[in-house]
């Protein structure tokens, strides 16, 4: 009888939403967690391999910094009525900078937008390479950036006009221009390879580049708060 009062008298007491500002622990041999949380080890508790159950909202999080720790599930995660969900990722979710100093801005896909001058070698800036195309999460998130972060794409603008009207190629000789985003550059109206920001070849805005556009590393810029967008 005692153990039948006590508990209904829990569950007649019980909160739900405590559960969110408790926190669970786990290990590499025990890693379950309540539904919508996963098992992350940070690096300082590698060797005894016990962590703590982090929400999934957290840690799916693009500036949650997960460098050195280990996601223990795979994060397929079950709903309250035990349907399995499909929620598989990798198991480190922060990507690694593409930046050739390091550091530089996550935009969300693998990509960073990276700041620098250069003079006929913007590519050196990235580890890899310049992205010569955005999607449109990386596009979204460089846009909020202060400065501009140019793509490996170039085009035409015409001057009488001041209008967009060639992207990868400049075949009219008309004015140069490279595409990138954030919100230091003018905005074209048309969509190039996932840009629609761009910035003229012109020694005023201390951006110039000759007239082959069919790479960056045809342009040399000396603007503060500029660089480029580089893809893994």
């Amino acid at each position: 009888m005692k153990k039948l009062l006590v508990s209904i008298l829990l569950s007649g007491c019980f909160d739900a939403s405590v559960i969110d500002n408790v926190r669970f622990r786990c290990s590499n041999t025990y890693p379950d967690c309540p539904v919508n949380r996963v098992c992350f080890i940070p690096p300082q508790d590698k060797a005894s391999g016990e962590g703590w159950c982090e929400k999934l909202i957290d840690i799916t999080d693009p500036t949650t910094d997960l460098t050195g720790g280990t996601i223990v599930n795979d994060l397929s995660m079950t709903s309250s009525d035990m349907t399995s969900v499909d929620m598989s990722f990798p198991p480190d979710l922060r990507f690694p900078s593409t930046c050739k100093a390091g550091g530089g801005v996550s935009l969300g896909d693998g990509s960073f937008a990276c700041t620098g001058n250069w003079n006929f070698n913007a590519s050196s800036l990235c580890t890899n390479k310049v992205c010569s195309s955005i999607s449109s999460l990386a596009k979204s998130n460089c846009d909020t950036l202060n400065g501009f972060y140019f793509g490996n794409i170039g085009g035409g603008l015409d001057y009488a006009t001041n209008s967009i009207f060639e992207c990868a190629t400049n075949l009219n000789n008309q004015a140069s221009i490279f595409y990138g985003c954030g919100k230091g550059g003018l905005v074209s109206n048309i969509n190039c390879k996932g840009f629609n920001g761009y910035l003229k070849c012109v020694p005023a805005s201390n951006f110039t580049c000759v007239v082959d556009i069919s790479s960056i590393d045809n342009s040399v810029s000396s603007r503060p708060q500029t660089g480029v967008v580089c893809c893994p």
